[in-house]
C-alpha cells in the first residue's frame, strides 16, 4: 500500500504520540519544580515575618513604607553593619578585611546614634 500525503504510518502516529507525552511530562517536572520554589520562598518569607513580630511586636501598627523605614534605618547602623560582617566572615562567606556595603540606606548619624 502507498500512503498518500495525507495518511501516516503506525510508527509516525506512535512517535507523535510519546513525544506529545515526552512534552506533557517537562511541562508537569517544570510546575512542579516551580511550586517546590515558590513553597520555599513562602517558607522564608513567613519567618522573616516572625522575626520581625518577634522583635517588633507592634509592627502592624505601622504600613508597609513605615516598617521599611524602620527596618532599613535599623539595618544601616554601625553596630548592626559589624554584625552582619562579622557573621559573615564565620559562615565563610567573604574574609574579614571586607567592609559590608549590601545596604545604601540615607541615614544622618544622629538617626544611628538614636538607635544606639
Amino acid at each position: 500500500m502507498i500512503l498518500t500525503t495525507v495518511e501516516k504510518s503506525k510508527k509516525i502516529l506512535e512517535a507523535e504520540r510519546k513525544a506529545e507525552q515526552a512534552k506533557n511530562r517537562l511541562a508537569e517536572a517544570k510546575r512542579e519544580d516551580a511550586k517546590a520554589k515558590r513553597k520555599a520562598e513562602n517558607q522564608r518569607k513567613y519567618f522573616i515575618g516572625g522575626t520581625v513580630h518577634k522583635y517588633l511586636p507592634e509592627c502592624y501598627m505601622f504600613d508597609d513604607e513605615e516598617i521599611d523605614k524602620i527596618i532599613k534605618t535599623a539595618l544601616s547602623a554601625r553596630e548592626c553593619q559589624n554584625l552582619i560582617n562579622d557573621i559573615e566572615v564565620e559562615a565563610g562567606f567573604k574574609s574579614a578585611n571586607v567592609q559590608h556595603g549590601g545596604f545604601s540606606a540615607n541615614v544622618s548619624e544622629s538617626a544611628e546614634n538614636e538607635l544606639l
